[in-house]
């Protein structure tokens, strides 16, 4: 199970775990949709030949028909998915409210980890 630890920042953790709640409240056809319209906008923020070849990633796992492909680039742990996130024409699709209760959620746990540590220390 993936948890903060997988990760070398909180924020990246929120990033991973916005993708995970996305997928678990939204139907695939749905998160397509709203990723291939805001595609042109993020493609048109970033510069450099990885960055764009990351949008062309994102655009290819949207017209992929196996939803799979999908939620596993959403989902990757490695510093690529952290990469691929960060870039990312899914962001906005989550409410205010979700945002900020993934904000209250890795917080917690963040603090219940240094917490646990603290005793063990």
């Amino acid at each position: 199970m993936t948890d903060i630890r997988d990760f070398r920042s909180i924020e990246e953790y929120r990033q991973w775990l916005r993708m995970n709640r996305l997928f678990s409240q939204y139907p695939i056809d749905q998160i397509r949709q709203w990723g291939l319209a805001q595609l042109p906008e993020v493609r048109s923020m970033v510069n450099g030949d990885y960055f764009q070849q990351l949008i062309d990633d994102w655009e290819d796992a949207l017209h992929d028909p196996d939803p799979s492909g999908l939620r596993t680039v959403a989902l990757d742990t490695t510093p690529y998915g952290i990469n691929m996130r960060q870039n990312n024409p899914l962001s906005g699709m989550l409410g205010e409210e979700e945002n900020w209760r993934i904000i209250k959620e890795s917080r917690d746990e963040q603090r219940a980890i240094l917490s646990s540590a603290a005793r063990i220390g």
